[in-house]
């Protein structure tokens, strides 16, 4: 995708997070939003490579699998407490992680 195609994603997403925050802020630029949305779909979006054999992870489920070896690695149920409460914490944190950066990039 080329530069010029990432500036309606980019800027979209951004509305997309402040629209979250404030109903006022969506509706003031609402034009604006529906302009960026007609570009964001005209951008042309590189095909998801085909899988080569039934046994390939996809992405989440790698990171989920090395998310996992991490607790293990750090002590488990012994020392890190239950498996689904670390993983959340884990992806809320990867979450809010790229929200930040996606916030100080406006």
């Amino acid at each position: 995708m080329l530069a010029s195609e990432d500036k309606p994603i980019k800027e979209l997403t951004g509305m997309v997070f402040s629209a979250r925050y404030s109903a006022t802020y969506a509706i003031d630029n609402r034009e604006k939003i529906n302009e960026l949305v007609r570009e964001f779909n005209k951008a042309k979006v590189p095909p998801s490579p085909p899988k080569t054999s039934k046994k390939e992870k996809t992405q989440s489920q790698r990171l989920r699998g090395a998310l996992y070896r991490l607790w293990e690695k750090l002590g488990g149920d012994n020392v890190m407490g239950n498996w689904e409460a670390f993983y959340t914490v884990q992806m809320d944190c990867m979450i809010d992680s790229v929200k930040d950066r996606l916030e100080k990039e406006r």
